[in-house]
Protein backbone atom coordinates (compact mmCIF):
# COMPACT_ATOMS: atom_id res chain seq x y z
CA UNK A 1 0.00 0.00 0.00
CA UNK A 2 1.14 3.54 -0.82
CA UNK A 3 -0.59 6.79 0.14
CA UNK A 4 0.32 10.45 -0.16
CA UNK A 5 1.59 12.32 2.87
CA UNK A 6 1.02 16.00 3.60
CA UNK A 7 2.66 18.56 5.87
CA UNK A 8 1.26 21.73 7.39
CA UNK A 9 2.50 24.83 5.63
CA UNK A 10 1.94 28.56 5.46
CA UNK A 11 1.69 29.14 1.71
CA UNK A 12 2.55 32.81 2.25
CA UNK A 13 6.12 31.59 2.76
CA UNK A 14 6.17 30.28 -0.84
CA UNK A 15 5.41 31.83 -4.19
CA UNK A 16 1.85 32.13 -5.42
CA UNK A 17 2.39 29.43 -8.05
CA UNK A 18 3.01 26.71 -5.49
CA UNK A 19 0.44 23.91 -5.48
CA UNK A 20 -0.62 21.83 -2.50
CA UNK A 21 -0.47 18.74 -4.73
CA UNK A 22 3.06 19.30 -6.03
CA UNK A 23 6.12 18.04 -4.21
CA UNK A 24 8.52 20.65 -2.81
CA UNK A 25 11.03 21.74 -5.42
CA UNK A 26 14.57 22.81 -4.53
CA UNK A 27 13.83 26.53 -4.58
CA UNK A 28 10.77 26.16 -2.32
CA UNK A 29 12.63 23.99 0.14
CA UNK A 30 15.56 26.41 0.15
CA UNK A 31 13.31 29.37 0.88
CA UNK A 32 11.70 27.56 3.83
CA UNK A 33 15.11 26.55 5.21
CA UNK A 34 16.39 30.11 5.01
CA UNK A 35 13.32 31.35 6.88
CA UNK A 36 13.81 28.66 9.54
CA UNK A 37 17.47 29.57 10.05
CA UNK A 38 16.54 33.23 10.47
CA UNK A 39 13.71 32.37 12.87
CA UNK A 40 16.03 30.27 15.03
CA UNK A 41 18.90 32.78 14.70
CA UNK A 42 21.32 30.21 13.29
CA UNK A 43 24.27 32.24 12.04
CA UNK A 44 27.19 30.00 12.91
CA UNK A 45 28.34 26.41 13.21
CA UNK A 46 28.26 26.67 17.00
CA UNK A 47 24.61 27.76 17.01
CA UNK A 48 23.57 24.96 14.62
CA UNK A 49 25.38 22.29 16.64
CA UNK A 50 23.85 23.56 19.87
CA UNK A 51 20.31 23.30 18.45
CA UNK A 52 21.10 19.92 16.88
CA UNK A 53 22.33 18.44 20.16
CA UNK A 54 19.13 19.54 21.89
CA UNK A 55 16.68 18.34 19.24
CA UNK A 56 17.92 16.54 16.13
CA UNK A 57 20.82 14.42 17.38
CA UNK A 58 19.00 13.28 20.51
CA UNK A 59 16.19 11.82 18.38
CA UNK A 60 18.58 10.13 15.98
CA UNK A 61 21.14 8.83 18.48
CA UNK A 62 20.16 5.13 18.25
CA UNK A 63 20.08 5.06 14.41
CA UNK A 64 23.32 7.07 14.42
CA UNK A 65 24.99 4.50 16.67
CA UNK A 66 23.70 1.72 14.41
CA UNK A 67 25.26 3.44 11.39
CA UNK A 68 28.62 3.86 13.12
CA UNK A 69 28.68 0.17 14.09
CA UNK A 70 27.82 -0.91 10.54
CA UNK A 71 30.55 1.24 8.99
CA UNK A 72 33.07 -0.15 11.47
CA UNK A 73 31.93 -3.75 10.98
CA UNK A 74 32.17 -3.58 7.18
CA UNK A 75 35.19 -1.26 7.13
CA UNK A 76 33.63 1.08 4.58
CA UNK A 77 35.91 3.89 3.42
CA UNK A 78 33.82 6.09 1.11
CA UNK A 79 30.43 6.94 2.56
CA UNK A 80 27.63 9.08 1.12
CA UNK A 81 24.64 10.57 2.90
CA UNK A 82 21.73 11.23 0.53
CA UNK A 83 19.39 13.96 1.76
CA UNK A 84 21.83 15.27 4.35
CA UNK A 85 19.91 18.41 5.29
CA UNK A 86 21.99 20.93 7.20
CA UNK A 87 24.85 18.44 7.68
CA UNK A 88 24.81 18.39 11.49
CA UNK A 89 24.40 14.61 11.77
CA UNK A 90 27.09 14.13 9.14
CA UNK A 91 29.41 16.32 11.19
CA UNK A 92 28.94 14.07 14.22
CA UNK A 93 29.56 11.03 12.01
CA UNK A 94 32.76 12.57 10.62
CA UNK A 95 34.14 12.75 14.15
CA UNK A 96 33.96 8.95 14.43
CA UNK A 97 35.78 8.17 11.18
CA UNK A 98 39.48 7.47 10.80
CA UNK A 99 41.83 9.30 8.42
CA UNK A 100 41.35 6.74 5.64
CA UNK A 101 37.57 7.11 5.62
CA UNK A 102 35.88 9.86 3.66
CA UNK A 103 32.38 11.20 4.12
CA UNK A 104 30.30 12.97 1.48
CA UNK A 105 26.90 14.61 1.79
CA UNK A 106 24.30 15.31 -0.91
CA UNK A 107 21.26 17.56 -0.54
CA UNK A 108 18.76 19.16 -2.96
CA UNK A 109 18.11 22.20 -0.77
CA UNK A 110 20.55 24.79 -2.16
CA UNK A 111 20.46 26.93 0.97
CA UNK A 112 21.36 23.99 3.23
CA UNK A 113 24.14 22.95 0.86
CA UNK A 114 25.65 26.43 1.19
CA UNK A 115 25.33 26.39 4.97
CA UNK A 116 26.72 22.87 5.35
CA UNK A 117 29.68 23.78 3.14
CA UNK A 118 30.28 26.90 5.23
CA UNK A 119 29.84 25.29 8.65
CA UNK A 120 31.34 21.84 8.05
CA UNK A 121 34.45 21.84 5.82
CA UNK A 122 35.40 18.46 7.34
CA UNK A 123 33.46 16.74 4.54
CA UNK A 124 32.25 17.55 1.03
CA UNK A 125 28.63 18.62 0.55
CA UNK A 126 27.16 18.93 -2.93
CA UNK A 127 23.78 19.48 -4.59
CA UNK A 128 21.80 16.44 -5.67
CA UNK A 129 18.13 16.47 -6.64
CA UNK A 130 16.32 13.12 -6.56
CA UNK A 131 13.92 14.37 -9.23
CA UNK A 132 16.38 15.88 -11.72
CA UNK A 133 19.89 14.53 -11.21
CA UNK A 134 21.37 11.16 -12.11
CA UNK A 135 23.43 9.31 -9.52
CA UNK A 136 25.68 8.02 -12.29
CA UNK A 137 26.84 11.57 -12.99
CA UNK A 138 28.44 11.86 -9.55
CA UNK A 139 32.19 11.75 -10.09
CA UNK A 140 32.99 9.65 -7.03
CA UNK A 141 32.79 5.98 -6.03
CA UNK A 142 31.15 4.96 -2.76
CA UNK A 143 31.13 1.81 -0.63
CA UNK A 144 28.07 2.77 1.37
CA UNK A 145 25.09 5.03 0.72
CA UNK A 146 22.68 5.83 3.53
CA UNK A 147 19.66 8.09 3.88
CA UNK A 148 18.18 9.39 7.11
CA UNK A 149 14.53 9.65 6.10
CA UNK A 150 14.72 11.22 2.63
CA UNK A 151 13.79 8.40 0.22
CA UNK A 152 10.05 8.66 0.94
CA UNK A 153 9.72 11.85 -1.15
CA UNK A 154 10.03 9.92 -4.43
CA UNK A 155 7.28 8.06 -6.28
CA UNK A 156 7.89 4.41 -7.18
CA UNK A 157 9.47 5.02 -10.60
CA UNK A 158 11.83 7.71 -9.27
CA UNK A 159 12.78 5.55 -6.29
CA UNK A 160 13.51 2.50 -8.44
CA UNK A 161 15.53 4.55 -10.93
CA UNK A 162 17.70 6.01 -8.15
CA UNK A 163 18.32 2.61 -6.55
CA UNK A 164 19.20 1.08 -9.94
CA UNK A 165 21.70 3.85 -10.64
CA UNK A 166 23.26 3.41 -7.21
CA UNK A 167 23.63 -0.31 -7.91
CA UNK A 168 25.14 0.34 -11.36
CA UNK A 169 27.72 2.71 -9.87
CA UNK A 170 29.21 -0.10 -7.79
CA UNK A 171 27.93 0.81 -4.31
CA UNK A 172 28.19 -2.21 -2.00
CA UNK A 173 25.39 -1.40 0.41
CA UNK A 174 22.47 0.95 1.09
CA UNK A 175 20.97 1.64 4.49
CA UNK A 176 17.49 3.09 4.22
CA UNK A 177 16.37 4.74 7.45
CA UNK A 178 12.87 5.08 6.06
CA UNK A 179 10.71 7.92 7.36
CA UNK A 180 7.63 7.04 5.30
CA UNK A 181 6.86 3.61 6.73
CA UNK A 182 3.30 2.47 7.32
CA UNK A 183 2.82 0.00 10.17
CA UNK A 184 0.17 -2.71 10.11
CA UNK A 185 -1.90 -0.72 12.61
CA UNK A 186 -1.68 2.43 10.48
CA UNK A 187 -2.61 0.45 7.38
CA UNK A 188 -5.78 -0.91 8.98
CA UNK A 189 -6.63 2.53 10.33
CA UNK A 190 -6.26 4.05 6.85
CA UNK A 191 -8.50 1.38 5.29
CA UNK A 192 -11.27 2.01 7.82
CA UNK A 193 -10.92 5.78 7.45
CA UNK A 194 -11.25 5.48 3.68
CA UNK A 195 -14.32 3.26 3.93
CA UNK A 196 -16.00 5.61 6.39
CA UNK A 197 -15.35 8.64 4.16
CA UNK A 198 -16.84 6.80 1.17
CA UNK A 199 -20.05 6.00 3.04
CA UNK A 200 -20.31 9.47 4.49
CA UNK A 201 -19.66 11.34 1.24
CA UNK A 202 -19.94 8.86 -1.64
CA UNK A 203 -19.96 11.51 -4.39
CA UNK A 204 -17.53 13.99 -2.91
CA UNK A 205 -14.08 14.76 -4.26
CA UNK A 206 -10.99 15.52 -2.17
CA UNK A 207 -10.57 19.21 -1.43
CA UNK A 208 -7.09 20.66 -1.37
CA UNK A 209 -6.25 22.29 1.92
CA UNK A 210 -4.41 25.60 1.74
CA UNK A 211 -2.66 24.67 4.98
CA UNK A 212 -1.20 21.37 3.73
CA UNK A 213 1.27 20.44 1.01
CA UNK A 214 2.10 17.06 -0.48
CA UNK A 215 5.64 16.07 0.48
CA UNK A 216 6.04 12.32 -0.06
CA UNK A 217 4.62 8.83 0.22
CA UNK A 218 3.81 6.53 3.10
CA UNK A 219 4.41 2.87 2.16
CA UNK A 220 3.91 -0.44 3.91
CA UNK A 221 6.58 -3.15 4.06
CA UNK A 222 5.28 -5.02 1.01
CA UNK A 223 5.49 -1.92 -1.18
CA UNK A 224 9.02 -1.07 -0.03
CA UNK A 225 10.36 -4.60 -0.50
CA UNK A 226 8.85 -4.68 -3.99
CA UNK A 227 10.66 -1.44 -4.88
CA UNK A 228 13.99 -2.64 -3.50
CA UNK A 229 13.85 -5.90 -5.45
CA UNK A 230 12.70 -4.28 -8.70
CA UNK A 231 15.77 -2.08 -8.46
CA UNK A 232 18.04 -5.12 -8.10
CA UNK A 233 18.74 -4.88 -4.37
CA UNK A 234 18.25 -7.66 -1.82
CA UNK A 235 16.98 -6.68 1.64
CA UNK A 236 19.26 -8.59 4.03
CA UNK A 237 18.19 -7.10 7.35
CA UNK A 238 15.10 -5.29 8.61
CA UNK A 239 14.89 -3.40 11.89
CA UNK A 240 11.65 -2.04 13.34
CA UNK A 241 11.00 0.81 15.76
CA UNK A 242 14.63 1.82 16.20
CA UNK A 243 14.81 5.31 17.62
CA UNK A 244 12.61 7.64 15.56
CA UNK A 245 12.53 5.27 12.59
CA UNK A 246 9.80 2.65 12.35
CA UNK A 247 11.66 0.81 9.62
CA UNK A 248 15.35 0.44 8.70
CA UNK A 249 16.45 -1.81 5.87
CA UNK A 250 19.96 -2.87 4.80
CA UNK A 251 20.24 -3.58 1.08
CA UNK A 252 22.99 -5.57 -0.68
Amino acid sequence: MKIKSYTNLDFNDLNNNSSSEQIFNSDERSKLSELEFKKKSIHSRKELIKISLKKNFKKKFKPFQFLIDRISEKNYNNILSLGSGSGDIEYFLSLTLNKDQKLYAAEFDKYLVRKATEFFPEFTTFEFDFFKDSFQNINQKFDLVYSFGSFYVMDNDQFIKLLKNIKASGVKEIIDFHAGYMTRKEKIKHIFKTLISIFQRPNSKPIDSLSQKFHGYIRDRSELIKIYKKAGWEPIEEIRNYGIYKFICILN
